[in-house]
């Protein structure tokens, strides 16, 4: 009675947002196997990376709720942008408890901002924010500035001269630190040729000091 109740709600024209099954997990990689089209995607995932971006959208979910930030400023990372271009609503910030709240297999509505639950689908259990090309374009170009300040004071504290790469993380293309997230020597423009005859990539220099790659 229960499930026919909410998919004559789902079907109703004047239903406001995206309708369906959430699918719960923390790890994104772990619910894509799960994922069906149409779902809701409920995840837990700070700094949404390309390749995760990409196994989301290559599963045509209805939406995509984070209870994390998709971007925290810290680099600029594409994930986010990834599924807005295809077409995918992205609600993120809306805080861990919608892992508890929300259970698996669950119907759920995504209108806006917010994440509706209950046999009308009118139950309020989460917030956050409703990303759009404005606020990812935003966001980059912060983390970008970000990223140029972190870079300019390690410079500063070795008397202008190029921050060492601890361990040669950023030797090669494959081995700087962001590459896992997305960035390569083809579609980062920040990379460039170094002073010697490795190549570095200038404006992760700050995150290779800290990195075992």
């Amino acid at each position: 009675m229960r499930l026919s109740l909410l998919r004559r709600r789902a079907a109703r024209p004047d239903v406001a947002g995206v309708v369906g099954t959430a699918r719960v997990d923390a790890r994104t990689k772990d619910l894509t196997k799960r994922l069906q089209p149409g779902d809701v995607a409920v995840i837990d995932h700070l700094d949404i990376d390309t390749v995760a971006a990409e196994a989301l959208v290559a599963k045509r979910p209805g939406a995509v709720v984070n209870a994390a930030p998709s971007t925290s400023g810290r680099y600029p990372n594409l994930g986010p942008g990834i599924l807005l271009a295809a077409g995918v609503p992205l609600v993120d910030g809306v805080g861990r408890d919608v892992m508890v709240r929300v259970a698996e297999g669950e119907r759920v509505r995504v209108d806006e901002g917010r994440v509706y639950l209950g046999d009308d689908l009118e139950e309020q259990v989460a917030e956050g924010t409703r990303q759009t090309d404005a606020t990812v374009a935003v966001a980059m170009e912060e983390a970008r500035a970000g990223l140029s300040t972190q870079a300019g004071g390690v410079r500063g504290e070795h008397h202008g001269l190029p921050a060492p790469r601890a361990r040669a993380c950023c030797s090669t293309a494959s081995a700087c630190p962001t590459s896992s997230r997305g960035w390569t020597a083809a579609r980062c423009s920040w990379w460039s040729a170094g002073t010697t005859t490795a190549r570095t990539c200038t404006r992760c220099a700050p995150t290779c000091a800290s990195t075992s790659r």
